[in-house]
Parts: C-alpha cells; structure tokens; sequence
C-alpha cells in the first residue's frame, strides 16, 4: 500500500469495549483488519477489567499483531456507557475526527462496513448517527428451526422504534430471514450501540452516553436527545454486521432483567407523554410485590436514584 500523508479528522476512530470476552474481541478485530484500511479505521480497544492491562492475554496479541491499535485498560467497571464513553472521550482528543464508530466485541463485520456508514454519514449535513444492516451471527439466533441456508441472514436490527406506550424500543425485523425486506435506507427512531457511525459535531452539541444508565437504553436516551436538537438518524442496510447478541450479560438473566427495569423507569420519566409517566408510576408500586428478585431490586434502586453500577447482579 502506498504512503499517504493523514489528515487526522478523516480517520474514523472506532471504540470496541472488551469485557471478559477476549476470544470475541480478537474475532471482531480480524474482521476489522480484514475489511478495512487500517490507516483510516483506527481500532481503540477499551478493556474492562482488573486483570487487563499490557500484561492481559489480549493486550499482547493486540500489541503483538496491530501494535497501530489504541489499547485502553479500564481496571474500574464503568459499564457500556461509562466504557464507552472513555473511549470516545480519548478518541475525540487524539484524533480530532469529523465522526466516530462503537461497534460491540461480539460482533464480525461485512465488506467494508465501516468505511460505507462513515462516507453515507459523512455525506448527509443533519444525520447524527447512521446504523448498519446487523444479522444474529450464526448459530447465535433467539429461535432454532431456520433452515441450512438461512443461518447467518436472520435479522437482528433492521431499523428501531419507540413505543411510548411501553416505553419499550423495539428492533424491526428481528427474528426474520433477510430476503431484501428492509433494504431501503431510511429515517429510524434509535440507533443501536452495537454498530453505528456517529458525528462529532452532534456529539459536541448534545454530549455522550448518560453514565446513569450503565447498561442498556443509553443508545435510545442518546437517540432521543440527537432527535429533539433537531438531528436525523438513519438505518443504512448496505453495511452489515453479525452481533452474537448478549455475548457479555445473557438475554435473560439476572443482569439483563435489573438493568432493563430500572432504565426503563428512567428513560420514561425523562421522555414519555404524561399518560405513560402514570402507568409507569403505577407499575412500579403495584409491580413491586409480584417483580422477580431482580425487577424488585431495579424498582428500589429507581425510587432511590441509585443509577449505574449494582454489584448485587453482577
């Protein structure tokens, strides 16, 4: 490859949060290597944990094989918006860029995936934030019973929407064979931290991730910001990533329950119509006694303001 001379604010920064999950990391870093150039996607690693550190099995192969990589240790869990957050704060500084990308450990990403989203972004002046096409990874789909040559085409994320009703974000297309259905860009509700190109000067305009949510809706909460300043997003199926979907907390558990409840309750009090805050209100009180261990812990915490980290469910 030929010598070019940089201009910093056209490297694409991209943050990829390790949390125990090296083996996943190292696989989405090789997708990254394979599919991208190297000199304008730069790969900051964030790696969480009290053993990470350049002694950690996977600062070494990063440092060994991609000593270009941006490797951050995180000995204190900040959780993915707090993680997250870190590494684009480093990002933003270092490299000054016209946009940046957070894409999760657990995913593989297609032909130039990166590198698509970041020039439609780039190419749009009231787009904030752009999200890719993102496939269960194969093997990895909520349901069995797909056939042989479906494996891999299930859809995960084809575009989101709120329903302020629930107070739920919803993926479209989750669980559907992709047959070309949702293959228009288009205007979405929420993009999904799992993958997606953000715009620097939106981000300086309405801030980062909100560190109070720790894990799960600070995409939407940050969605939802962008849109009231008067920012677009987009879903752009052209890109395309494969998610393993809850590689870190398990769809389901404990975590994924305590986590889920109590941002709920405070995304719905910060954004829902009136009429939702009172069914909202009243689900947490009547609720309570019929909620699992973890739905009741999510609810007390909510009453008591105490947001991020909760090492009851960890």
């Amino acid at each position: 490859m030929a010598d070019i001379t940089l201009n910093m604010s056209n490297i694409l920064p991209i943050i990829i949060v390790n949390y125990q999950n090296p083996s996943n990391t190292l696989e989405c870093l090789e997708s990254i290597a394979k599919e991208e150039d190297l000199n304008l996607i730069k790969p900051v690693v964030v790696d969480v944990g009290k053993n990470s550190g350049k002694a950690s099995a996977l600062a070494k192969k990063i440092i060994g094989r991609w000593p270009e990589i941006d490797y951050l240790p995180l000995k204190k869990n900040l959780g993915f918006s707090g993680a997250n957050n870190y590494g684009l704060r480093f990002s933003l500084e270092k490299y000054q860029p016209k946009s940046v990308a957070l894409l999760n450990d657990d995913t593989v990403i297609g032909e130039r995936a990166l590198t698509q989203l970041n020039q439609y972004l780039l190419n749009q002046k009231k787009i904030a934030a752009v999200s890719p096409k993102i496939l269960f990874y194969p093997g990895k789909e909520f349901h069995k019973g797909y056939r042989q040559n479906e494996i891999g085409q299930v859809i995960w994320y084809a575009g989101g929407a709120i329903d302020w009703r629930e107070v739920v974000g919803f993926h479209i297309g989750v669980d559907e064979v992709d047959r070309g259905q949702y293959d228009q860009t288009r205007t979405t509700d929420f993009f999904t931290g799992c993958s997606v190109v953000l715009k620097t000067s939106a981000l300086q305009e309405v801030g980062l991730f909100d560190d109070k949510y720790f894990l799960y809706l600070e995409d939407l909460d940050l969605s939802v910001r962008l849109k009231k300043a008067g920012w677009d997003i987009k879903y752009y199926p052209e890109a395309k990533v494969w998610h393993k979907n809850a590689g870190s907390s398990g769809s389901g558990s404990k975590l994924h329950m305590y986590y889920q409840t109590r941002n709920k309750f405070l995304f719905g009090e910060k954004y829902a119509p009136w009429r939702t805050k009172l069914f909202l209100l009243k689900n947490l009180l009547v609720g309570y006694s019929s909620a699992s261990v973890a739905g009741r812990l999510a609810r007390r915490d909510y009453i008591l303001r105490k947001y991020g980290h909760q090492s009851k469910v960890h």
